[in-house]
């Protein structure tokens, strides 16, 4: 009997931290329901979560306007040796998200972490009530978060209204910038500056473009290459997205392209 009380003591002789149990009032556990949402981009989605433990599991099947169905799965893991959130949205997928944060208590959570592939990512919930959320994605862009995604969800099948405010204002910018390629551009280019006003729709969509100055049609032609490759993310004015322009300026030199933010 004394054996047993000297193993039951010697951790904590030792100096050994207990692990942390789960919070009850952590709301991560909110998203083990059914949850119904709007995106900035038109899409609807409908999310079923379930939990396991210390394990909330959420598939998301999205329907965007226009475009088939896909479904991405989100996971989020607690550890309770380090007391934090171990989050993977969009697992499997090419956009998956990897992230790390404290459990959720207040009434916005933030989660810093990565794409996958990709640069520095920050996820942001907001719980307006116990019915009504919002989640934000951003991606490091030009040393500045820059908006990429964001939907409204409201707890149960029911969507949010069509004209419910998903994200307030935003400035048209690029999500992703495609490589400049240098292949078609001859020797005896000169240098000089290119700049090009990229006309987006709504949905984000590249309309058209007009090229505003430049020394060349091989470097016009090189930029214009990368803006069919780019993601752009449209101009958002009271809580709508809106055709926007979005002005692209590089500059060649010593056979290098240089993009200005």
């Amino acid at each position: 009997m004394r054996a047993a009380i000297a193993c039951l003591l010697l951790p904590t002789l030792l100096g050994a931290a207990p692990e942390a149990a789960a919070r009850a009032d952590d709301r991560v556990y909110a998203l083990a329901q059914t949850w119904s949402c709007r995106t900035m981009h038109g899409a609807e989605t409908h999310k079923t979560g379930t939990r396991t433990g210390d394990r909330v599991d959420v598939r998301n099947e999205v329907n965007p306007a226009g475009e088939p169905p896909y479904v991405l799965n989100d996971r989020y893991g607690f550890d309770s040796a380090t007391a934090q959130w171990h989050v993977v949205l969009g697992a499997g997928s090419p956009i998956a998200i990897e992230a790390i944060a404290p459990p959720w208590t207040a009434a916005t959570w933030e989660l810093i972490g990565r794409q996958i592939g990709g640069g520095p990512a920050r996820v942001t919930y907001e719980l307006f009530s116990e019915r009504d959320m919002r989640r934000k994605i951003e991606f490091l862009s030009g040393g500045a978060w820059a908006l990429s995604s964001a939907e409204r969800c409201f707890r149960g099948e029911e969507l949010p209204p069509a004209d419910v405010c998903i994200a307030s204002s935003m400035q048209s910018h690029v999500v992703a910038y495609a490589p400049l390629s240098l292949r078609a551009i001859p020797p005896q280019t000169p240098d000089g500056t290119v700049e090009i006003a990229v006309h987006l729709d709504e949905r984000s969509n590249v309309r058209s473009t007009t090229t505003i100055q430049s020394p060349s049609q091989f470097l016009t032609g090189a930029l214009l290459q990368a803006v069919r490759a780019s993601t752009f993310q449209t101009e958002i004015r009271d809580c709508r997205t809106v055709a926007s322009d979005y002005k692209m300026t590089a500059t060649f030199s010593n056979n290098r392209f240089t993009l200005q933010y």
